[in-house]
């Protein structure tokens, strides 16, 4: 299994916006916390990884649509992504 611990990364220092930024099942996930705006602050944006038929890693952010031919390392990965999508950077919109 990837994680944070099996790679061995600490905790980034200085976090002001963000409470943590961990690797889950090969995924990236960054919860934020209070010192972000309130209207994401204790919710979480996900990147995953996904492969295209010529073996390249793509990274699909929050809801961004999967790029045709690419198959994702998590089927259901934007259900992971707890930010309103109005709060989300334009690249992670459904």
């Amino acid at each position: 299994e990837i994680n944070t611990e099996t790679l061995g990364l600490p905790q980034p220092d200085n976090l002001h916006y963000v409470e943590s930024i961990r690797v889950d099942t090969g995924a990236v996930v960054i919860d934020y916390g209070r010192a972000a705006n309130k209207a994401i602050w204790g919710m979480r944006i996900v990147l995953v990884p996904g492969m295209t038929p010529e073996r390249d890693i793509v990274w699909v952010c929050g809801r961004a649509k999967v790029p045709v031919g690419v198959v994702m390392s998590i089927d259901t990965a934007a259900r992971y992504t707890t930010i309103a999508s109005q709060y989300l950077p334009a690249s992670c919109h459904d």
